[in-house]
Order: C-alpha cells, then structure tokens, then sequence
C-alpha cells in the first residue's frame, strides 16, 4: 500500500501524484498515463505538494523507513520538467518535516513549516528563511497543512498544537484558540465555505473525533467555532477541494470515510458514487487520500490508497 498520498495539478495541467513511498509520478493526459519523476531526488520518500507564484511544482522529501537518516528536502521543477533541485542544500530547513501544502500568500511568497518552525520563500522556492515573527514548533507539533484565505490570511495547521495564522503573508504568527475541552488537536487542513449563513467562514479539519469546525466571521480576531459536520461520518479528515466555480467543497475522510460535499459548510452528502469500497476499513468507504481539482475541466480526481487514481464523469 502506498501512504501518505497527494495529487497537485500544475498550471499546465499536468497532474502530479506523490508518496511517502515510491515518489512522484506525472500524467500529461489527465490521469491515463503516468511515468515516474524523481530524477534529482534524494530519496524516493515524499509528502505533500504545492504551487509557486511562477508555475514551480513544490514536493517535499520526508523520513521514511528505507532511509530513516534522510532530510527533509523542498524540491522544485519548472512547467514540463523532468529534473528536481533541492532548494534548501545548505539550510537548517532540512532538520524537519515541511507541510503538506505549501501555501500560496497574497504578495507571492510560499509559506511552509517544519519541526524547527515555519519558513517563507520569495524567489519561488529556490531559497528559504525562518519566519522571523513565528513560534518554534517543537517535536509533535509540526505543521501538518498550509492555506490562505481570500482575504490574504496565511493559517498554518499543526499536530497536538491547533492553528496559527498570519496576516502579514507569514512573517508573523498568531494563534486561533479554540476551547480547552477539545485538548490537543491536529488541524489536517482548511478551507472556505462557499454559500448559506457561514459564507465566507474558515472551514477546519481536524484529526479526532471533532472532524469539521467552522470558524468565524473571518478576519480571525474574536470569530467563534461552530460544529459542521452534518452528515460526516465521524472520521479523521485527510483534506478539502473546492470545486471550479467556487460552489461547493469535498471533504476527504481518513479510514475509509470516503468522500462528501457540502454547498454550506454544515450539512454534507456522500459523494462516493463510483469509487470501490474497503471493507477492511474501518469506516468501509474507499479508502481515498486526496483529492485535486482540474483548473482548466472542473473535473475531480482523487488518489487511493494503493495508488489507483479515480475522476469523476464531468465538472463538479
């Protein structure tokens, strides 16, 4: 089985697929071929992807069993490249893991987190530097996902530690609380709710058994948690996609939750029509790991665990 999965479209259209097991791998044709592509890695171990402001695919290396001594690299290819560099050869950058996506700020720069902290690059990867106003995250704490909202607000989910977020394009951190009860949590991934009452809330995945939180009204000062998880199984949340016209977001469950829309934020129905169900999870959906967007079809694309890559029939 394959783990610790992501698939990322580039601004070509070319559609990347990573793992924390065998690598990259890209299709040019919309998921029906694929090739390898870890010429220039250090290894074949990775987790998680993202786009710079020019069009660079961004993958990070990340510690894996068959090289349990490895750094963890942010690697880069232009367009239609076949070659990965390491950008960060001689930075303290490889003493932690990096997010899963690095994300996109307002003014170009890429944020992204490790153990050792959260750093921002502005020359489109090729270099990094610690982000002066952020905390040290500590061993457990690292940050887990990486998003930016409409507004330009930078919020960095971390294990156990729950969400920072910047407003100005990563140079400083804050911390969205969020109540005690809850203990330590792990914010999986973000996004915004398209329509309804919570329009234009931020939208939190979290590991346990809190699921989906909606969180606002947004900028994040003084905002307040709701539950969204109408309809949700129940299961740790693995990431969100928004669909091309901005209408509706998929949440992708852990342990074979499968997958869900929602138009609101709150109320969610499964979308799992097609996709092959695992019984031996314990949820018993398909066991799905990611999911991406086509930015030129609308059309959906998720990654299984095991490597089989699934779209839907049309624009969602």
């Amino acid at each position: 089985m394959l783990n610790d999965l992501w698939i990322q479209f580039d601004k070509s259209g070319n559609l990347y697929a990573s793992s924390s097991r065998y690598g990259l791998a890209v299709s040019r044709d919309q998921g029906v071929n694929w090739m390898q592509l870890n010429t220039g890695m250090a290894q074949s171990c990775h987790d998680g992807m993202g786009l710079a402001a020019d069009g660079t695919v961004l993958a990070g290396d990340e510690y894996c069993s068959a090289n349990p001594h490895s750094f963890y690299w942010l690697n880069n290819v232009n367009g239609n490249g076949t070659v990965w560099t390491a950008a960060n050869t001689n930075s303290v950058l490889n003493t932690g893991a990096f997010v899963n996506n690095p994300t996109l700020a307002h003014n170009g720069a890429i944020v992204t987190g490790s153990f050792n902290g959260i750093w921002t690059s502005t020359d489109n990867g090729r270099s990094y530097q610690r982000s002066p106003g952020a905390p040290a995250l500590g061993t457990y704490g690292e940050a887990v996902s990486a998003f930016t909202g409409p507004d330009g607000t930078v919020y960095i989910g971390t294990a156990l530690k729950g969400v920072l977020y910047s407003l100005d394009n990563g140079l400083s951190f804050r911390t969205l609380g969020y109540p005690s009860s809850w203990g330590a949590v792990d914010a999986m991934d973000f996004a915004i709710v398209p329509q309804g009452p919570f329009q234009g809330w931020l939208l939190v995945g979290f590991g346990s058994s809190h699921e989906v939180y909606c969180y606002g009204p947004l900028p994040p000062t003084g905002g307040t948690w709701k539950p969204c998880k109408n309809g949700l199984p129940g299961a740790d949340v693995e990431q969100f996609a928004t669909n091309l016209s901005k209408s509706k977001v998929f949440v992708v469950h852990a342990k074979g939750g499968g997958v869900f829309s929602s138009s609101d934020g709150q109320n969610w129905t499964a979308a799992n029509s097609g996709l092959p169900p695992d019984s031996s999870q314990p949820f018993g959906q398909a066991d799905v790991r990611s999911i991406a967007t086509d930015p030129s079809s609308g059309v959906m694309y998720v990654i299984l665990n095991g490597g089989d890559v699934y779209k839907t029939s049309s624009p969602q």
